[in-house]
């Protein structure tokens, strides 16, 4: 039933029924019921895609999937101490581009689920692999290309293929997408992995690995993006960096220096 009084939950914050909340008596996996092993409230948001569980000093959130497998998470506490020093938010599709990365995994995961390394996804499957949950991503995909295969060894595809690649990232040299900054003047090295299919069980053979390299610009390039400068900003203003692409940056060769010129 829809939310109906003002409840407190720990991390989250005091929500009402101008939330849009629900109030439930249990998840909907069943794992969780009100009043029984401490916890005190369990809600939903108005989509009943998350829902939350109290136990008066903690949370847990429950993100559901339209096909089983969710994931619980534990809230964890905002706080916010003054001076700020820095301010980290997440970088997916703003300084960072990941979703074609992420696609391109599905893709290997039913290409493996298939046996065949040259499987591609079509146009008309981008809105369904994207967006949703990994689950339904690969489901959408074995009820169109592979009907009755198992969507447990989809995942474990999945999961392998991501390992893999996060490593390469993590070196250095992942694939081409996974990393796409939103600066220009980077060098970006891309990995195309080719899986080949195992025929034998006993089968040793080794991935297919192409190297490319794509060079610097020899100059300045137009870019839509227009940021308004901000007034009045301290001389001892803290700057920022996305930290996450420190890794590939320094193996494109670029260096990082300080205020007095030093490395």
């Amino acid at each position: 039933m829809i939310l109906d009084r003002e409840i407190l939950i720990p991390d989250l914050g005091t929500v009402g029924p101008d939330s849009g909340f629900h109030l439930l008596s249990q998840t909907e996996d069943g794992r969780f019921v009100k009043g029984k092993n401490g916890v005190e409230e369990i809600v939903s948001t108005g989509d009943e895609k998350v829902e939350f569980v109290s136990f008066g000093d903690k949370t847990l959130a429950c993100v559901k999937s339209a096909i089983a497998y969710p994931v619980y998470y534990p809230v964890q506490p905002v706080k916010l101490e003054m001076p700020v020093k820095a301010v980290l938010m997440d970088l997916d599709g703003t300084t960072v581009r990941s979703e074609e990365f992420w696609i391109w995994i599905i893709q290997m995961s039913i290409a493996s689920l298939l046996g065949n390394p040259k499987f591609e996804l079509e146009d008309a499957d981008m809105p369904f692999v994207s967006g949703h949950s990994v689950s339904e991503h690969l489901q959408y995909c074995i009820d169109k290309y592979c009907p009755g295969a198992s969507l447990d060894k989809a995942r474990d595809f999945y999961f392998e293929h991501t390992h893999r690649e996060m490593e390469e990232i993590m070196a250095g040299c992942g694939t081409k997408g996974a990393e796409e900054t939103a600066k220009t003047g980077e060098t970006e090295t891309a990995t195309e992995v080719q899986e080949v299919a195992d025929t034998e069980k006993d089968t040793d053979t080794e991935p297919v690995i192409e190297q490319m390299t794509f060079p610097l610009p020899d100059g300045p390039e137009e870019a839509e993006i227009y940021v308004e400068p901000v007034e009045g900003i301290s001389d001892d203003f803290i700057c920022g960096m996305d930290a996450s692409a420190v890794l590939s940056v320094e193996n494109s060769g670029a260096t990082y220096y300080n205020y007095d010129g030093e490395e």
